[in-house]
């Protein structure tokens, strides 16, 4: 079966989302990373996909993904220090 063609689902287009209390939701917006479009035309979603759509490889995902572990292994590093702090500090108490 063929990919539908869509803003969404070409590999170039990135969400926007909204902040409501503690979520993140997408909204029906966001901006085309694709460098050869002229900056006013990256910024919306268009109803068709202009002629550079490609299919998205995955390789986007799976940089956000190492992207993400790497933070996350930062604060777990971040979180043993602070610890460590009030360990030390409540054995001074």
């Amino acid at each position: 079966m063929e990919t539908e063609k869509t803003c969404e689902n070409c590999k170039f287009f990135v969400p926007y989302y909204i902040k409501r209390r503690s979520h993140f939701y997408p909204v029906q917006s966001g901006v085309c990373e694709n460098e050869t479009l002229r900056c006013r035309d990256r910024r919306k979603r268009n109803p068709e996909p202009c002629g550079l759509w490609q299919k998205e490889d995955g390789e986007h995902a799976r940089g956000e993904r190492a992207a993400v572990e790497s933070a996350l292994l930062a604060m777990a590093k971040h979180v043993e220090e602070i610890a460590l702090i009030l360990r030390s500090q409540s054995k001074d108490e």
